[in-house]
C-alpha cells in the first residue's frame, strides 16, 4: 500500500481545493473509496474530485438515487451507499460494471463495502476535527486484506 501524508484543511473550500487537485491526477479506471463519518465532507470532496476532472454538470449527493454520473473529462460515477443496507443490494448496483471501467469511480460511505473492491483503489479517510478543519488521509490500495472470500 502507497500512502500520503495526511492533510488537515481549515474550511469546506480548503477541503474541496485539495480534492481539485487530487481529482486532477485521477485517470481513466480509478476508484476513490470515502470514508468518514456523517457531515465530514464526503460529497464536498466528490465535487471537488468531479471540478479536477472538468464536471459539466454540478455534483449532487446520490443519497436516494445511490449512484449518479456526470460528464467530465471522462465519465465520473459517484455512488453513496448510506443507504445501501445489504451485500445483496450492493450487488444489484451492478457496481462491478463501473468500477476500473471507462471513467472514474467515487463510493461514499465505502467503508461498509469495501472488502468487495476490486484493487487497486484509493482509500481516502476525512475525519473532523472541528466545525471547519478536516484530517484527509490518501492510501492506495493494492491488495484489499478486507477482500470477501
Amino acid at each position: 500500500m502507497n500512502t500520503r501524508e495526511p492533510v488537515v484543511t481549515g474550511s469546506p473550500e480548503a477541503t474541496r481545493r485539495l480534492a481539485r487537485r487530487f481529482g486532477a491526477g485521477l485517470k481513466r479506471g480509478d476508484c476513490v473509496a470515502l470514508c468518514g463519518p456523517m457531515g465530514a465532507g464526503k460529497t464536498l470532496f466528490v465535487q471537488g474530485l468531479a471540478e479536477g476532472l472538468k464536471a459539466k454538470e454540478p455534483v449532487t449527493s446520490p443519497t436516494f438515487s445511490l449512484m449518479n454520473r456526470y460528464n467530465a473529462a471522462f465519465p465520473v460515477y459517484h455512488f453513496d451507499l448510506y443507504r445501501c443496507s445489504s451485500e445483496r443490494e450492493f450487488d444489484d448496483l451492478g457496481w462491478d460494471e463501473y468500477f476500473h471501467a471507462d471513467g472514474v469511480t467515487a463510493v461514499e460511505w465505502a467503508d461498509k463495502f469495501i472488502r468487495f473492491f476490486p484493487p487497486p483503489f484509493w482509500r481516502v479517510v476525512i475525519e473532523i476535527f472541528t466545525e471547519k478543519k478536516r484530517r484527509i488521509s490518501f492510501e492506495f490500495v493494492t491488495s484489499n486484506p478486507a477482500a470477501a472470500p
